[in-house]
This record gives structure tokens, sequence and C-alpha cells, in this order.
């Protein structure tokens, strides 16, 4: 990784100094010191993407535009690419678009959605009004291992079996 954002630095003319302050930054901010000097054909897939974005970052760019940056990611790495993002944001107050399929890279990294259907905005709003909106209730099943006591619930109980209750809850 370390050659090719040598490499990287020399195509947009970051002088030598001025390159090599900004690979710092970048191994610092995304702990890339144990991997920087690994080829990049032995890192993990979440490694490189770590590593990519890092990449993304030596230029210094004021709008950055990530599309699916955590498809075929476990669970683990994706929430460390996540991480990854928010700290850019945080540290470089860059512009971030994010276009996922994945609602929680959407959730998680970005506070306004934007959702564009057959290439026309359907909805513009905060993810915050989006999730009252949508996600207003949940049905919830709870299985108990014996037979349930007659207990009251604090819940709309849909319905109610011997052992098992199925609640809708906000």
């Amino acid at each position: 990784a370390i050659d090719t954002y040598k490499l990287f630095g020399s195509m947009y003319d970051i002088p030598e100094k001025e390159l090599d302050k900004r690979i710092e930054e970048v191994i610092e901010l995304f702990n890339l010191k144990d991997i920087v000097n690994i080829p990049v054909r032995k890192l993990s897939l979440g490694q490189r993407m770590i590593c990519e974005i890092g990449l993304i970052m030596l230029h210094k760019p004021e709008i950055l535009f990530l599309d699916e940056p955590t498809i075929g990611l476990d669970i683990f790495v994706k929430e460390k690419v996540r991480k990854a993002i928010l700290e850019v944001h945080k540290k470089t107050n860059t512009t971030i678009f994010v276009t996922s399929h994945d609602l929680g890279d959407i959730e998680r990294i970005c506070k306004r959605i934007i959702i564009i259907d057959k290439g026309k905005i359907i909805k513009d709003e905060s993810i915050e009004e989006l999730k009252r909106e949508y996600l207003a209730e949940k049905i919830i099943t709870i299985t108990y291992e014996e037979s349930m006591e007659e207990k009251e619930i604090d819940f709309e109980v849909m319905e109610k079996f011997d052992n098992k209750v199925i609640l809708k809850v906000d």
C-alpha cells in the first residue's frame, strides 16, 4: 500500500515532503502501521478497503463519493470501514456521499438519506425522520420454554398462546 500511496502522490503532484506527511497522517488516521508495508495481494478485502479509503484521502478531497463501500465484507470489517469513513469526516470535514443497498451503512454513516427510484427522488430527509415514518412499530414474537403465567404486558398484544406471545411495539 505504501508504494501505491507514493505512486498516487506523484500522480497528484504532491511534493515529496508534503506527501510523506500526508501518508503518515493516513497511516495514523486508519491505524495502518502494521499493514502498510505488506504486499496488497496478501491483505484481506477489509484491509484493502481501508487502505483504498486512505489512498483517496491523500489528495485531501473536499467531496468523497463511495459506492457500496462495505460490499462483500463481514460484519466486523464492515464496522471497521464505517468507523474509518466517519473518522475521515470528523477529522477533515470532507463531504461524503454514500450509495448503498446496505441500510446499515446508510444508518451508521449518514445523517441524511435520498432515495431514488427510476431516476426520480422519492425521499430526501434525515435518517431520523425516515425511521419515524417507516419504522414506527415492530412485531416481536416471544417464545417461552414453559407455559407463560398470566402477566401484565405493557405492549399491544396481537396474539397470545400457552408459551408464546406476539407483541406490537413502538
